[in-house]
């Protein structure tokens, strides 16, 4: 096994985990606020698959996907994707829900989505 050695006072933020889930909070009513999150995924269901990528987020959110596909070539590969969540306007609630699906033929991944405005 290799070494590891941790900095001392290193902090990783949450969005830095590769959580499934995504949670945005755009503190003191921030408008057109930017989030940014880094994801990578593994694929365990068919040898070569292809998965597209669905938002449904409620309006002031938009989300941005990049690459909006994902093409799996073998099992046990590795690709990463980006997602932005930009919060365009606070909303008369303090909290929106959404989520993010990555389809192909044969599956569904979904990951919710949690935005709020404090």
């Amino acid at each position: 096994m290799g070494e590891f050695t941790c900095l001392p006072n290193a902090a990783i933020g949450g969005s830095e985990l590769n959580y499934p889930s995504f949670a945005a909070n755009f503190r003191g009513g921030v408008q057109n606020g930017r989030l940014e999150y880094k994801r990578t995924v593994t694929n365990v269901g068919s040898l070569t698959s292809s998965y597209a990528v669905q938002v449904e987020v409620s309006k002031g959110v938009s989300v941005i996907v990049k690459p909006k596909i994902l093409s799996f070539s073998k099992l046990g590969q590795k690709l990463s994707y980006k997602v932005t969540i930009v919060g365009k306007s606070k909303r008369s609630s303090d909290s929106s829900f959404g989520s993010l699906t990555w389809v192909s033929e044969k599956y569904r991944v979904r990951s919710p989505i949690a935005i709020t405005w404090q």
